[in-house]
């Protein structure tokens, strides 16, 4: 399960997710995409171009039916969800 939120996971979600999604690993993402994921500056024009390299480092690290956790920003929520969708990811989204 690839991790694109901007705190850690408990142990609670983590049986869940072994339990529900039956995963095996948890992948975060590298410091400096997390540090970007977590920090999404509101006065951008376009979120899609700012987190491209976040799709980038998903194609290059998923595999077809992997889940990706995904919580933040709304817009680039919504962008991870339509990525992950047209990628074969499945996204498991939430806001807080």
């Amino acid at each position: 399960m690839f991790l694109l939120i901007s705190h850690e996971i408990d142990e609670i979600q983590k049986e869940q997710a072994e339990e529900l999604y039956g995963v095996r690993c948890f992948i975060k993402l590298p410091e400096e995409l997390q540090e970007k994921w977590s920090n999404i500056p509101p006065e951008i024009d376009e979120v899609r171009d700012y987190i491209s390299d976040i799709k980038e480092f998903i194609l290059l690290n998923a595999e077809k039916g992997d889940i990706v956790l995904v919580q933040g920003d709304y817009g680039a929520t919504y962008e991870i969800v339509n990525f992950c969708k047209e990628n074969n990811l499945i996204p498991v989204y939430a806001t807080t």
